[in-house]
């Protein structure tokens, strides 16, 4: 299960790269379907070290792209 779950991580994690950097979601709808993704895979495998590098990678974008910023 672990090389699956980080697997999935790292696919979410380009995947919103790609979609960020084009332009074609912006970061807070991107943000609640990681944060979704999170929740659901933490359910069947809470201790998973995989997590940290998603909650990491949600942070590091959340002061780049500035979710209270509400002028998008």
């Amino acid at each position: 299960m672990p090389d699956r779950i980080d697997k999935i991580v790292d696919a979410a994690i380009d995947y919103t790269n790609i979609i960020i950097t084009h332009r074609a979601a912006d970061w807070l709808t991107a943000r609640q379907g990681l944060a979704k993704m999170l929740a659901s895979l933490q359910a069947g495998a809470p201790d998973h070290p995989g997590f940290e590098r998603l909650r990491r990678f949600i942070a590091r974008q959340d002061l780049i792209h500035n979710p209270d910023d509400i002028r998008r």
